[in-house]
């Protein structure tokens, strides 16, 4: 496996993308530990390679390939998340992912692309600094769009709030927007609801099918996303019992 890694830096367009699946493969039948082991052994080159296709992609004047370059970004952001930083490519991986994520069409296929692009976002922390122009109004019509349409999935739509929240962490606004405007208490606390009912704690992992392990994945992302909230947070009014109360439930 870490020499597929090491390949991919022979390849790029289609011949890369192509390569991508066939390790997206492999991937899916190792286990956490197999995985944390390659990438902390090859994370830096891939990440460096990765970063500069996306600089190379994104000057292109014509025949640029956004499929290429949405990829590319999903791709290194979730590298990142098992890395310590990440470069001043964000200016460019943002407002791309965004782009997709803004997508308002209802098909699955449509609400899978979005998911990947949300859940990808989610990956940055809330200690890297970012512009608010580069993603405040974008996520927050995403947000508003879905509690008016429902057209995000429940996981596309917790990695929207985690993507908001970590953003506003540290800038002051995580009251009057998370709070006040966007109601996360309420929200959270429905996905919550809906979500202790879908999940069977007496099930194995293993014994889960698909759709159970997502929702489980999804449930302990909220859980995630609350601990980051209330670390930030300290307006407590009836929204808040809410969330109390169920993660009592929970």
């Amino acid at each position: 496996m870490n020499e597929k890694l090491s390949q991919l830096m022979n390849y790029s367009g289609a011949e890369l993308k192509h390569k991508i699946e066939e390790m997206n493969i492999l991937v899916d039948e190792m286990n956490n530990e197999e995985i944390k082991d390659i990438f902390n052994k090859e994370l830096s080159l891939l990440c460096g390679r990765f970063e500069k296709m996306i600089e190379e992609e994104e000057k292109k004047e014509e025949e640029k390939d956004e499929t290429l370059l949405v990829n590319l970004c999903e791709c290194y952001l979730s590298l990142h998340h098992y890395s310590s930083e990440i470069g001043e490519i964000i200016s460019i991986i943002v407002p791309c992912l965004l782009n997709i994520a803004l997508n308002k069409k209802e098909s699955e296929e449509a609400q899978n692309e979005v998911e990947i692009a949300l859940l990808a976002l989610s990956c940055i922390d809330m200690y890297r600094e970012m512009e608010p122009k580069l993603h405040l109004n974008e996520i927050r019509e995403i947000i508003k769009h879905h509690q008016e349409h429902h057209n995000l999935t429940q996981l596309a739509y917790q990695s929207a709030w985690l993507f908001l929240i970590n953003r506003l962490f540290c800038n002051g606004f995580l009251e009057d927007i998370v709070v006040n405007e966007l109601h996360f208490g309420r929200e959270a606390a429905r996905e919550l609801e809906e979500l202790t009912k879908c999940v069977n704690w007496k099930k194995k992992e293993e014994e889960m099918s698909k759709e159970e392990a997502k929702e489980e994945f999804s449930l302990m992302r909220w859980v995630e996303t609350l601990n980051i909230y209330f670390g930030g947070c300290q307006l407590q009014n009836e929204e808040f019992v809410k969330i109390l109360s169920r993660i009592v439930q929970l």
